[in-house]
Formats: structure tokens, C-alpha cells, sequence
């Protein structure tokens, strides 16, 4: 599994991108995860979560306790130091694995969120299978990408225009965005319903196991 934090040296990226330029847009997304999904309590897992900043702003906003698994080591060091920093260790935690073989218990998680990573995983159809197998009974997935509205998606835009690599990057990000790449995607995966979003906030499979 390859996450989009795997673009550049993960400290740079925490720095200058998760915690820089990206920084609005994680508490907005994770006000869009609990609208979407009334998700407030139980076990909740970022799968290719980084440096851990969204699983923090979603911890701020509930009661979940949040696990950030990610395949860099560099990612899990970087995601405990942030989340000490932001004193939400009672809630928030990291551990080292891959979305194809999830270090997670099955029927176990009330809450699976990723954005950004699925784009890179080495198996998108084995990742997804997986984040089914760890879900409970009336657990939601909320699988994608997105800058959380158009507003800071512009913003963002505008501001990393200059910087040729980002544009090609976020190019190439965008042709694998998809609605229709998601959709085709998930008919081969063994989740039975589920339903694809594209808006303003960004493009996302989300679904629940019944």
C-alpha cells in the first residue's frame, strides 16, 4: 500500500502539507464523516491515516476511540508524536499495516474511514474486502478523496498552482477520482450495497454492513 504521503519524505509532508496547506480541510471532513454516517462512539480505524491529523479532528468531535494504521513506519512515529502533542492519547492511537491485511480483529469496528489512500493501494478490491471483514453489524465505511468543499479546494488550488509537481500529482489524483473508477471497483468487491457521493466535498464510497 502506497498513500498519497508517500509522494514525499513523510516528516515534509506532515509538515508542510498535513499540518500547512491541507490543514482547514481535515475538520471539515470529519464533520462530513459524522453527518454522513451518525458514527459518534465505538472503534473507528483511518486506514491509511498518515500522521494521524483527521483521525484527531474526527476524535475532537466524538467519542470514537480511533486506531491510524498506515504501512510507514515513519507515518506511525510521526502520528504518535502528533497525537501526544495534541493530548488526545486516551482516544487516538497508531499502529503499522496494510489495508489488504488489517491488523484488526473481524466484526469489530463501528467506523472505517480513509481519504486520500485508496488511490494507492497495491489491491483496491482486497482492501475494501478487508475494511468489510473488520466491520460490526451497522458499521459504515467512508472510503475516498476530497478537500471537504469547493471553497478549499480552490483555495488550495490556487495557492500550490505554481508548483508544477503538485498540479501533475493532483492531475493524475483526479483521473483515478472517478465516480464511474469507484463504482466499477466496488461491483467486484464483496460489500453488497453501497453508494458513491460525488459533491463538493469529494468523492466517496460509503456503505454498511448489515
Amino acid at each position: 500500500l502506497y498513500t498519497e504521503h508517500n509522494l514525499m519524505n513523510p516528516e515534509i509532508f506532515h509538515t508542510k502539507i498535513a499540518t500547512g496547506i491541507l490543514k482547514p480541510i481535515y475538520p471539515v471532513i470529519a464533520k462530513n464523516i459524522i453527518t454522513k454516517t451518525n458514527k459518534k462512539k465505538g472503534y473507528c480505524i483511518d486506514v491509511g491515516g498518515g500522521s494521524g491529523v483527521l483521525a484527531v479532528e474526527l476524535a475532537k468531535i466524538s467519542q470514537l476511540k480511533i486506531i491510524v494504521i498506515d504501512p510507514l513506519k515513519e507515518n506511525i512515529d510521526l502520528a504518535n508524536k502528533y497525537i501526544a502533542q495534541q493530548i488526545m492519547e486516551e482516544q487516538v492511537s497508531a499502529t503499522q499495516g496494510q489495508a489488504e491485511r488489517l491488523p484488526i480483529a473481524s466484526n469489530s469496528i463501528d467506523l472505517v474511514i480513509s481519504r486520500g489512500s485508496i488511490y494507492f493501494w497495491d489491491n483496491q478490491i482486497s482492501g475494501v474486502n478487508e475494511i468489510y471483514r473488520v466491520l460490526k453489524t451497522n458499521g459504515f465505511a467512508y472510503i475516498g478523496g476530497g478537500m471537504g468543499t469547493t471553497q478549499l479546494s480552490r483555495k488550495i488550488h490556487n495557492a500550490q498552482a505554481k508548483k508544477s509537481d503538485w498540479v501533475e500529482k493532483r492531475r493524475k489524483q483526479f483521473r483515478k477520482n472517478l465516480p464511474i473508477h469507484l463504482e466499477l471497483m466496488m461491483r467486484h468487491t464483496k460489500v453488497p450495497y453501497w453508494e458513491i457521493k460525488s459533491s463538493d466535498e469529494g468523492t466517496w464510497a460509503l456503505f454498511k454492513k448489515y
